[in-house]
Protein backbone atom coordinates (compact mmCIF):
# COMPACT_ATOMS: atom_id res chain seq x y z
CA UNK A 1 0.00 0.00 0.00
CA UNK A 2 2.88 2.31 0.98
CA UNK A 3 4.80 1.85 -2.03
CA UNK A 4 1.63 1.90 -4.29
CA UNK A 5 0.53 5.30 -2.90
CA UNK A 6 3.96 6.58 -2.46
CA UNK A 7 3.49 7.35 0.70
CA UNK A 8 5.28 6.46 4.25
CA UNK A 9 3.36 5.05 7.12
CA UNK A 10 3.85 4.48 10.71
CA UNK A 11 1.84 1.91 12.62
CA UNK A 12 1.69 1.92 16.11
CA UNK A 13 1.99 -1.68 17.04
CA UNK A 14 -0.44 -1.49 20.32
CA UNK A 15 -2.94 0.26 18.20
CA UNK A 16 -3.15 -3.03 16.06
CA UNK A 17 -5.99 -4.97 16.45
CA UNK A 18 -5.84 -8.58 17.53
CA UNK A 19 -7.60 -11.66 18.00
CA UNK A 20 -8.53 -13.52 21.44
CA UNK A 21 -5.77 -16.25 20.11
CA UNK A 22 -3.07 -13.99 19.08
CA UNK A 23 -4.11 -11.66 22.35
CA UNK A 24 -3.28 -15.41 24.29
CA UNK A 25 -0.33 -15.95 22.58
CA UNK A 26 1.05 -12.88 22.87
CA UNK A 27 0.51 -13.12 26.80
CA UNK A 28 2.47 -16.06 27.24
CA UNK A 29 4.94 -15.56 25.18
CA UNK A 30 5.51 -11.76 23.60
CA UNK A 31 8.36 -12.59 21.31
CA UNK A 32 5.55 -13.94 19.11
CA UNK A 33 4.80 -10.28 17.93
CA UNK A 34 6.46 -10.68 15.35
CA UNK A 35 5.10 -13.88 13.52
CA UNK A 36 1.55 -12.23 14.84
CA UNK A 37 1.90 -9.04 12.80
CA UNK A 38 3.76 -10.81 9.45
CA UNK A 39 2.15 -14.26 9.33
CA UNK A 40 -0.66 -13.95 7.37
CA UNK A 41 -3.59 -13.85 9.89
CA UNK A 42 -5.47 -11.61 7.77
CA UNK A 43 -8.59 -10.56 9.71
CA UNK A 44 -8.88 -6.78 9.21
CA UNK A 45 -9.01 -4.39 6.34
CA UNK A 46 -6.47 -1.90 6.48
CA UNK A 47 -7.46 1.43 4.56
CA UNK A 48 -5.84 4.70 4.06
CA UNK A 49 -8.92 8.13 4.29
CA UNK A 50 -7.46 11.47 4.19
CA UNK A 51 -7.96 13.59 7.68
CA UNK A 52 -10.55 15.54 6.13
CA UNK A 53 -13.01 12.43 6.00
CA UNK A 54 -12.09 10.32 9.15
CA UNK A 55 -15.05 11.95 11.12
CA UNK A 56 -17.65 10.82 8.03
CA UNK A 57 -15.63 7.60 7.54
CA UNK A 58 -16.42 7.07 11.43
CA UNK A 59 -19.86 8.43 12.04
CA UNK A 60 -20.92 5.92 9.19
CA UNK A 61 -18.70 2.88 10.76
CA UNK A 62 -21.24 3.63 13.90
CA UNK A 63 -24.01 4.26 12.38
CA UNK A 64 -23.61 0.46 10.47
CA UNK A 65 -21.90 -1.28 13.71
CA UNK A 66 -18.58 -1.72 12.54
CA UNK A 67 -15.36 -1.37 14.55
CA UNK A 68 -12.82 0.81 13.59
CA UNK A 69 -9.27 1.23 14.78
CA UNK A 70 -6.69 4.12 14.02
CA UNK A 71 -3.57 2.17 13.99
CA UNK A 72 -1.21 5.07 12.30
CA UNK A 73 -0.59 7.38 10.06
CA UNK A 74 0.55 7.78 6.21
CA UNK A 75 2.67 10.73 5.17
CA UNK A 76 4.88 12.16 2.66
CA UNK A 77 7.72 9.73 1.69
CA UNK A 78 9.07 6.80 -0.73
CA UNK A 79 6.69 4.31 0.07
CA UNK A 80 8.15 2.62 3.31
CA UNK A 81 6.27 1.42 6.16
CA UNK A 82 7.28 2.06 9.92
CA UNK A 83 6.00 0.04 12.80
CA UNK A 84 6.34 1.72 16.43
CA UNK A 85 6.89 -0.39 20.22
CA UNK A 86 5.36 0.94 22.95
CA UNK A 87 8.63 3.57 23.09
CA UNK A 88 7.94 4.47 20.00
CA UNK A 89 11.40 2.52 18.56
CA UNK A 90 10.67 1.26 15.26
CA UNK A 91 10.78 -2.18 14.89
CA UNK A 92 12.74 -4.28 12.23
CA UNK A 93 10.83 -7.74 11.34
CA UNK A 94 12.94 -10.85 9.87
CA UNK A 95 10.42 -11.55 7.29
CA UNK A 96 8.56 -8.46 6.44
CA UNK A 97 5.41 -9.64 5.08
CA UNK A 98 3.26 -12.83 4.40
CA UNK A 99 3.84 -14.42 1.10
CA UNK A 100 1.60 -17.16 -0.21
CA UNK A 101 4.43 -18.69 -2.43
Amino acid sequence: MCRASRLDAEVDIACVPLSRAARTALAAEPELIDTILTGGDDFEVIAGVPARKVAALRKAARAAGIKLSEIGAFGAGAGQARFLDAQGRARKFARPSYSHF
